[in-house]
């Protein structure tokens, strides 16, 4: 990237070009850190007027590359259904306990929020660690999302132990299985469980000082 200086706000997005909601995926290893006030980046002091400076933030940011597990910047998506799918997909990596945060634009005060897409397609950004479908449903946060725009947290990621096969009581004496002529034969090798499947199950919704309305109930497997 070779371009003169700049201020952030140049690529911030005014209020009304914003969804009027936004989806976080918030989960146990998180960069950004979920505390009473709201959301915050563990980022909060670096602001730059440099085009170039802010260009490697927003690529390092948007392909997971961030230095030593930092950045200013909050990760939401546009689309419920593309935060449930990125959910499904990165779990392993970062962490089980997965939650989505529905977030209300109109609360989120005066803070600086940028499409990631438009950002990456006007500095050409490289985006080989992403994928288009992310990128374009992806809005950039700077640095602190309130609590009073977090309105519901609408997921939760659980890991179900699946129940072995029902199989013939073995022998108290060898272990072994009896069979009806009266041999024993060797055990059965348990069936080994399924530890790797997860279920998003919706919770009704929590709300803010504001109020939201309730969301239904529902299941997704990933």
């Amino acid at each position: 990237i070779s371009l003169g200086p700049a201020k952030m706000d140049e690529y911030s997005l005014p209020r009304t070009q914003l969804p009027e909601r936004l989806y976080r995926v918030q989960y146990d290893k998180s960069m950004t850190n979920d505390v009473e006030k709201g959301l915050t980046a563990n980022n909060m002091h670096t602001f730059t007027d440099n085009t170039t400076e802010f260009g490697i933030a927003v690529e390092r940011h948007i392909n997971d590359l961030s230095d030593g597990g930092t950045s200013m910047f909050i990760s939401t998506f546009a689309s419920k259904a593309q935060a449930e799918d990125w959910m499904c997909r990165k779990w392993r990596s970062h962490g089980k306990g997965a939650q989505i945060l529905e977030i209300e634009t109109r609360n989120l005060g005066h803070g600086f929020v940028y499409r990631a897409g438009e950002v990456a397609q006007a500095l050409e950004l490289d985006t080989s660690y992403t994928t288009y479908d992310d990128l374009h449903s992806e809005y950039l946060i700077l640095h602190y999302i309130p609590a009073r725009a977090i309105v519901a947290r609408r997921a939760k990621m659980i890991t179900p132990k699946l129940d072995e096969d029902a199989s013939p009581a073995p022998s108290p004496r060898t272990g072994s299985i009896i069979t009806v002529g009266g041999m024993e034969a060797p055990p059965l090798p348990k069936k080994a469980r399924n530890r790797s499947v997860v279920v998003a199950q919706y919770l009704p919704s929590e709300y803010s000082d504001t109020g939201s309305r309730q969301t239904s109930i529902g299941s997704r497997r990933c």
